[in-house]
């Protein structure tokens, strides 16, 4: 039930629209009832004045008892009330009931009226408004007022007058009330037909799209120009598609290149061992061939850490061990790591470090991972007496270190790509330089692990700088 966007929203405006229907019935009732009450008491309290007037004449005996009787009578006639005089005892004396005693429940009349006398003689302001309904369940209003003889209460007057124009009046409201609901249910029902299938149509295409993008179809698009939430909603849906898109052409590009590197070294390996195996390769030569294959197996062993190195920081499982340690140190310390790699080809070294110890907060292992990479990189790319450079320096509260080589450096056009999983500058892929692709990747994933960052500056013939930054602690 409800399960529908046109039922829910329907009933939503149901609800709402028949509630506040209800409760302006109710305000615009009470105001109503409360003006014509008022109206309707003033308008007793003059004809009240008038009786009076005509019961102290009686009194004086200015007038007789019948003529005294007519009058009343005809008072209560013409306002269409009924007018009682009681005396000082209050038993009734004298009753005009032009709307026969029919219309009224005698006793509940008979019980306000001693009631309402009781006031009276208790001193209470005058005058005296009750207000109750009759046995037909119609409102009805009376109002009493003393007759006095000097100080003392020899009697009272009591106008009884049903509010039958009231009742009217709010059943035209209430009638008014209901054919305003009908028509705004009706109103609704095409407001929200409209609404919900104009919403569910911009729905369905983006229903439709997802189906597609879970078939792998990562090209699909909804075009929605609206800026309303479900416009909003579209946009994201066609950023995630695009995302998904790059997504997958990375993976397509990293299974490709995957299997380039495991090919190549595999195949290799095969055709030096089958050549051994089928005598092909004289006794003489396979040392040589056999040395080939260890470096093969080598360079298979090193990608296939690098994934699994790749792996572990993509995936969390190893979060940081933050801590407070000294770059200084750390870097002296990666350094002596490649002292055999520098000697072999005889690079100079210059270390240029921002004090005796600057402290940082970071995960320590994975900054000597970054520096292991950048270092590992350095010795590689330089050429035979070239110079490697270490530094460190802080500036506006960050500390910086940086590796910097004299090699052939970066091309323009690969800049932006350098950290960019298997992508090498050497786009034959050659084995003049080893490497796996992977390890700049790495250093890329370590830094934004740190929310810092790392970024490489270099130009064709002068070699490369790479610098990474770090949080400075005291």
């Amino acid at each position: 039930m409800f399960k529908s966007v046109f039922s829910r929203l329907f009933v939503i405006y149901l609800v709402i629209t028949l509630l506040s229907l209800f409760l302006l019935g109710i305000l615009v009732s009470q105001m109503l009832r409360s003006q014509y009450l008022d109206r309707e008491v003033k308008q007793m309290q003059g004809d009240m004045n008038t009786i009076t007037e005509i019961a102290q004449r009686f009194l004086d005996d200015q007038i007789t008892y019948f003529a005294f009787a007519n009058q009343i009578l005809i008072k209560a006639s013409r306002d269409n009330t009924i007018i009682s005089v009681l005396d000082s005892s209050g038993k009734n004396w004298l009753t005009a009931d032009p709307l026969n005693s029919g219309v009224m429940d005698q006793a509940n009349v008979q019980y306000e009226l001693i009631r309402a006398f009781n006031e009276i003689k208790s001193g209470k302001a005058f005058p005296v408004v009750s207000i109750f309904k009759n046995a037909h369940g119609t409102q009805a209003v009376t109002i009493g007022v003393p007759i006095l003889s000097g100080n003392d209460v020899s009697g009272a007057i009591f106008i009884y007058s049903e509010l039958k124009e009231l009742d009217k009046s709010l059943g035209v409201i209430y009638g008014q009330l209901v054919n305003s609901a009908v028509i705004s249910m009706l109103l609704a029902l095409i407001l929200i037909y409209t609404l919900s299938r104009y919403m569910v149509k911009d729905l369905s295409k983006i229903s439709a799209a997802a189906k597609k993008l879970s078939k792998g179809d990562f090209t699909t698009r909804v075009n929605i120009k609206t800026k309303n939430e479900v416009g909003q909603l579209a946009s994201t849906f066609n950023d995630m598609a695009e995302d998904l898109q790059k997504l997958e052409g990375m993976r397509i590009s990293f299974v490709a290149n995957v299997s380039h590197e495991l090919r190549t070294p595999l195949t290799s390996i095969q055709g030096f061992v089958q050549g051994i195996l089928d005598g092909a390769i004289n006794k003489e030569e396979q040392e040589t061939y056999l040395n080939t294959v260890l470096s093969e197996t080598k360079r298979l062993n090193l990608l296939i850490t690098d994934l699994l190195e790749l792996s572990k920081v993509e995936s969390g499982k190893f979060p940081l061990n933050m801590r407070i340690f000294d770059i200084n140190e750390l870097m002296r310390r990666c350094l002596i790591t490649f002292e055999h790699a520098i000697e072999n080809k005889k690079l100079e070294v210059d270390v240029l470090l921002e004090g005796e110890r600057l402290y940082v907060n970071a995960d320590p292992d994975r900054i000597a991972q970054v520096v292991t990479n950048l270092l590992d990189n350095a010795v590689k790319f330089s050429k035979a007496g070239g110079r490697l450079t270490l530094r460190t320096q802080i500036y506006e509260g960050k500390a910086y270190a940086s590796v910097k080589d004299t090699g052939e450096g970066i091309p323009q056009n690969d800049l932006p790509f350098i950290f960019e999983q298997f992508y090498k500058v050497d786009k034959s892929r050659g084995r003049k330089v080893q490497g796996t692709g992977i390890g700049l990747s790495i250093v890329k994933k370590i830094m934004d692990q740190h929310g810092e960052k790392v970024w490489v500056e270099s130009k064709a013939g002068e070699g490369s700088v790479f610098t990474f930054s770090l949080k400075v602690e005291k």
